[in-house]
């Protein structure tokens, strides 16, 4: 009878692991899909694909993030991606990128309220994922810098400014 037992729990573990791996297979492809402009984004919600442990689990495997970085080359792609995405996800995906080891501190910095303003989160992130000269992004993140500090108090642009820094540190040491 525990014999029986045994078979029957490892049956079920196996049919568990394998749904676990048809479902991630599938969330990949929506995920990827979606940036693609094949899938609406209102799918993804109600899968709950995009909440931050999905995306961490998909970000698992080199072959997905290899594909979701090549896919990001595409400015439609990375548009939808900031546009629809949480800023901690878009930082997890942007840090897993540049290959940084878990116990570095940028994993920690947490992402500045004001980001979340759609025209400051845009402008942000499409800097940081697409700029291939240090002196471009100076002047460019400069202007972002001076614009929201026309409109938000210091302490607020000052943590915008930390943030960018950091990140764009770790994204030249890299190159």
């Amino acid at each position: 009878m525990e014999e029986l037992n045994v078979q029957t729990i490892s049956k079920n573990q196996l049919e568990n692991t394998t749904d676990v791996v048809e479902n991630k297979a599938e969330n990949e492809a929506l995920f990827l899909s979606f940036l693609q402009g094949k899938t609406d984004y209102d799918i993804l919600e109600n899968l709950s694909i995009c909440d931050p442990n999905s995306i961490k689990n998909l970000l698992i495997s080199r072959k997905f993030t290899q594909k979701l970085n090549n896919i990001l080359t595409q400015s439609e792609a990375l548009y939808k991606l900031i546009k629809n995405i949480d800023n901690q996800i878009i930082k997890y995906i942007f840090i897993k990128f540049l290959d940084t080891p878990k116990n570095d501190l940028i994993h920690i910095i947490k992402v500045p309220k004001l980001l979340s303003i759609p025209k400051y989160k845009i402008i942000f992130w499409e800097l940081l994922f697409t700029y291939k000269k240090e002196d471009i992004f100076k002047i460019e993140f400069q202007k972002l810098i001076k614009n929201i500090s026309e409109n938000h108090p210091k302490k607020k642009v000052l943590e915008v400014l930390n943030f960018g820094i950091a990140l764009a540190e770790k994204k030249i040491y890299k190159n």
